[in-house]
């Protein structure tokens, strides 16, 4: 289970995409990369977008590099 909601099986794609606790995270992660760049595969494989995407999950707090 997500360790920050307890709502859903803590996966990728609930972690950048979905969980509720990271709204904020992502709607700046979405201004910055834009509507187009909120795909998974894009987020994780685009070395323009890779950038932000550690952005955010150091943002969490949940993870650092």
């Amino acid at each position: 289970m997500c360790l920050e909601c307890g709502d859903a099986k803590e996966t990728v794609h609930h972690f950048l995409m979905v969980c509720p606790k990271h709204e904020e995270l992502r709607d700046k992660m979405r201004r910055e990369v834009g509507e187009g760049g909120m795909k998974e595969e894009k987020l994780l494989g685009d070395h323009r977008r890779i950038k932000h995407t550690v952005k955010f999950i150091e943002g969490t707090g949940r993870f650092k590099f």
